[in-house]
């Protein structure tokens, strides 16, 4: 039993750490998204000669991400293990089998998980998504910029 009270006291903090911190993670991952953006932006295209600064700038928004990224991923998989182990009791304890199924059945039923503005779950596959994003359309704006540059003055 001191088990099942201990997820459920898990379940519980991370409801709350979810409700309080969900939108501040959200701030954090899209602003720190956006500064790599404009870093890197920066970098192809205003060829500033101080490649030293976007390079601090590129490490510190790299570090935000990660630091949210990674820790939520890392507790969302703790909780789910947590889970696991709560649901294979019944049958590592046969002989309080019925019990452990009622109070189980009745306590531990909630999926939960830390999100990003309760919009999306936080995972590891986050990191990737987002740089593939970003590469994508640093790209796009890598041909639109060069499109535009390359048209000759049709009105002279």
């Amino acid at each position: 039993m001191p088990i099942i009270h201990a997820y459920v006291d898990l379940t519980s903090l991370m409801i709350s750490l979810d409700d309080y911190l969900s939108f501040s993670a959200f701030v954090i991952v899209l602003s720190s998204l956006s500064g790599l953006f404009y870093v890197n932006f920066g970098i192809h295209f205003l060829c500033v000669g101080d490649v030293l600064h976007f390079l601090a700038a590129e490490i510190w928004f790299s570090i935000l991400v990660c630091m949210i990224i990674l820790s939520a991923s890392a507790a969302n998989r703790a909780s789910l293990a947590a889970k696991e182990a709560i649901y294979s009791l019944p049958g590592r304890i046969p002989r309080y089998y019925y019990e452990l199924e009622v109070i189980i059945r009745s306590e531990c039923m909630r999926d939960v998980s830390l999100t990003l503005w309760k919009i999306y779950e936080i995972d590891r596959s986050l990191i990737l998504s987002a740089l593939g994003t970003l590469i994508t359309y640093g790209m796009l704006l890598v041909t639109m910029g060069s499109t535009i540059k390359s048209k000759p003055q049709e009105a002279q």
